[in-house]
């Protein structure tokens, strides 16, 4: 049951039925584990080790684990990558990318959202899954409603730094869809541009 310990500390003490089973547990086990109160389900064959309430990070590991493969996106996924991941309990929307078209419904709490090339846009580390950085921040403002938006949401990811805005100049080019993707342009050749002396 190390290979079970292992997995309920590296996921924040959420896990699915399978993993469980991959790791060692029985049927008997997790049910018995449910009936004492020292597991409690989250989502259909998602189960909490404790039955207080989640954390933000249980509550993504959790969404994500539901529909998975997936990966936190958008406002989800900039959170996780601001560190490694708040512990408060905050009762927001988990915002859960997956594959174009696949076919899985969002379990409480969750909005799905579905993007292609999905495998390719994902990345594993501390914490749950994620979309990338840099696409998260294409994502985030291509999706607000006026440039203002746009502006706040580039130049903070950007923060000064002209290889920041180089690069997501690139990730837009590389893209084959992008909503607002010539005034997004714009916005990006001059956040690129060096500081004035």
């Amino acid at each position: 049951m190390d290979e079970l310990a292992a997995l309920l500390q590296e996921q924040d003490g959420i896990i699915t039925r399978a993993q469980a089973l991959g790791a060692g547990a029985t049927a008997t086990w997790i049910a018995r584990a449910l009936r004492r109160g020292a597991w409690v389900a989250v989502h259909p064959g998602v189960y909490a080790e404790h039955a207080g309430p989640l954390t933000w990070q249980q509550r993504a590991w959790a969404a994500v684990l539901a529909c998975r493969p997936a990966a936190l996106y958008g406002r989800s996924a900039r959170r996780a990558h601001e560190g490694p991941g708040r512990r408060d309990h905050d009762g927001s929307v988990i915002h859960v990318a997956v594959e174009r078209h696949r076919d899985v419904s969002a379990p409480p709490w969750t909005r799905l959202h579905r993007v292609t090339g999905f495998e390719t846009r994902v990345v594993h580390g501390p914490g749950p899954p994620r979309i990338g950085y840099h696409d998260t921040i294409l994502d985030l403002a291509a999706a607000t409603r006026d440039d203002r938006e746009a502006v706040a949401v580039l130049s903070c990811a950007c923060r000064g730094s002209p290889t920041a805005a180089r690069c997501l100049l690139d990730l837009l080019d590389r893209r084959p869809v992008v909503p607002r993707r010539d005034r997004l342009r714009d916005l990006l050749l001059e956040l690129s541009l060096p500081a004035p002396p």
